[in-house]
């Protein structure tokens, strides 16, 4: 007597359907925690570049504006000087964000508000 060992059609069809269900959940689920752990670490580098330019203007203050004026210092001028090691990524998206910069803007009596700005944007004119 001979026992036919293996699986039905159906049971196979079956686990490819759960597979399916399995894929079509989780794959969205992991795409949007790279998607928002890539936001985070940029985040994280913004607050590193701001660090940078705040050493930057503690080393030469003549760069720092006069009061109720603001200053835009390019990232590529950090790198330059030292305060960052290498071009810098933008880690979504993958372009340089060496030609975006930092506003340094005097609020009043030796106070300094610093702010990330994208390249394209009047607060961080084009040379």
């Amino acid at each position: 007597m001979t026992q036919n060992r293996g699986f039905t059609l159906v049971e196979l069809l079956a686990v490819i359907v759960v597979l399916g269900i399995i894929l079509l959940i989780a794959v969205p689920n992991v795409l949007n925690i790279i998607t928002k752990a890539k936001e985070d670490a940029n985040k994280r580098q913004i607050s590193l570049i701001i660090s940078a330019m705040r050493n930057y203007a503690a080393e030469y203050p003549p760069i720092l504006p006069p009061e109720n004026d603001y200053e835009a210092i390019r990232i590529s001028e950090l790198i330059e000087k030292g305060f960052l090691k290498t071009d810098i990524s933008d880690l979504v998206t993958g372009e340089s964000i060496a030609n975006d910069c930092v506003v340094i803007t005097n609020l009043s009596s030796g106070k300094y508000s610093y702010e990330y700005a994208k390249g394209n944007e009047l607060s961080c004119p084009l040379e």
